[in-house]
């Protein structure tokens, strides 16, 4: 069962509304979504006003098209898929499979495919999870704008891998189907 809804708003709880920032006059944003970002995908010239006025069902249906299909969220464990789909949204879909690999110890060429996943449902997904904030904390510390946007980049990571926790079901790979039948 898709987690996608779960995990939109999580995600849509740290991009906002309508938002022009100081720091990037030029890159006006609805929800997370950039104005060039969102005509590159639609493949049409929206106004700022149009950008601005984006319905929940257009926002959801980009996200859902443009990061959650293009990762397979669906076929990834329940927690993985959030923070995947997250990190994406700010550092582009290779770079968030690259840190999923890194984080499972599997060949690193930045596609979602059947080796990345088989690797991710082989593992505890508590580890992954945790394993992939770590990566994710240590590739903001890397990049130009940490002076910047450092404390909010790592507060979203820190409540992102929480939600993406409280995801995982309570009964996991590591479970013996024995175990569902003690008393």
């Amino acid at each position: 069962m898709s987690n996608f809804n779960k995990c939109l708003n999580a995600v849509l709880k740290h991009e906002g509304g309508f938002i022009k920032h100081p720091k990037q006059p030029d890159l006006s944003s609805n929800s997370g979504i950039t104005k060039k970002v969102y005509e590159i995908w639609a493949k049409k010239s929206i106004t700022e006003d149009q950008l601005e006025s984006l319905s929940k069902t257009e926002i959801a249906l980009f996200y859902k098209e443009k990061y959650w299909k293009v990762l397979q969220c669906d076929d990834l464990p329940h927690g993985v898929d959030l923070i995947v789909f997250d990190f994406a949204i700010s550092a582009g879909p290779y770079k968030a499979v690259i840190k999923l690999q890194q984080a499972v110890n599997c060949y690193l060429d930045g596609n979602m495919g059947p080796q990345t996943i088989e690797a991710v449902n082989s593992q505890n997904i508590r580890d992954v999870i945790n394993k992939y904030k770590d990566l994710r904390l240590s590739f903001y510390r890397n990049i130009p704008g940490y002076d910047a946007f450092g404390t909010v980049w790592e507060a979203r990571a820190e409540d992102i891998t929480e939600v993406a926790l409280s995801f995982i079901p309570t009964y996991s790979h590591e479970d013996s189907i024995l175990d569902l039948f003690k008393e």
